[in-house]
């Protein structure tokens, strides 16, 4: 598994919150979206992906604590 985060140059807290997060798990990532727009984070994000699987999640949206194991499990069966 890998968390990479795509930030367009946040100047609020939100890039030392990540970095917190990068300095404690060596599977989340942080990569710069200097465009500032969806469409090329979205292309940034899939570029620096190790994994043929990735999900989209946005940062401002609210998740079913279910969500990320449902949309696997449909996905293999």
């Amino acid at each position: 598994m890998e968390i990479i985060v795509i930030d367009e140059m946040s100047d609020d807290w939100t890039r030392s919150l990540v970095n917190d997060y990068v300095a404690g798990y060596s599977f989340i990532r942080m990569v710069d979206n200097p465009a500032k727009r969806k469409p090329e984070a979205l292309i940034i994000g899939i570029d620096k992906a190790h994994s043929a699987i990735w999900m989209r999640i946005d940062a401002h949206a609210v998740y079913a604590r279910e969500y990320i194991s449902k949309a696997l499990k449909f996905l293999f069966h």
